[in-house]
């Protein structure tokens, strides 16, 4: 009888986990009804004075198997979670990489509106900068490095960019390729 109890209670909570949509909350009560069904076969071989029925264990059995067949349902109802956070994540890096690439291409465009009007070659400094940055960025040396300051330097010497203007732009340029080896690296 107090088996069949700590059963019921066990197979309520069970029944609880469908109410759980986040997964740390479902592994916490999957683990919890491990140690549950572990206690209570502990529990039934530790009584020295009590025999169980032959109905009664084959009660327990039955009851055991159909909890670890919902716990199983469980676990895998936090793969598909998880597998559905991953897509999630994944969907979001892309329109990441999408919004910054427009956003910089609004800026570059820009720049090149005022850049075309004064000076046309200032335009050729302008998409060697951002050639600069993003290879100053994916490779981290010295040749990509100084090519950036010159471009910078150039543009500055025209006097119709401001360091700030420069300064997103890299900004800009260096988020988006980031962006991208990430999403490479997928």
């Amino acid at each position: 009888m107090f088996t069949e109890t700590l059963l019921k209670d066990f197979v309520d909570k069970q029944e609880n986990v469908k109410d759980f949509s986040d997964k740390q909350e479902n592994e916490d009560l999957i683990n919890q009804l491990i140690n549950e069904v572990s206690q209570l076969i502990i529990e039934r071989d530790s009584r020295p004075n009590i025999t169980i029925l032959a109905e009664e264990q084959q009660q327990l059995q039955r009851k055991v198997l159909q909890l670890q067949t919902q716990l199983e349902q469980e676990k895998n109802k936090n793969r598909l979670l998880s597998l559905h956070l991953a897509k999630l994540s994944n969907k979001n890096s892309e329109e990441n990489i999408k919004r910054k690439r427009r956003e910089l291409e609004q800026d570059v465009n820009r720049l090149k509106y005022r850049l075309d009007e004064i000076f046309r070659d200032n335009l050729e400094n302008l998409e060697n900068l951002l050639e600069a940055k993003e290879e100053s960025v994916k490779s981290n040396n010295s040749y990509a490095q100084r090519q950036l300051e010159k471009s910078k330097k150039s543009l500055l010497d025209s006097k119709k960019v401001s360091v700030e203007e420069i300064e997103k732009v890299c900004e800009i340029q260096e988020e988006l390729t980031v962006l991208e080896l990430l999403q490479e690296q997928k």
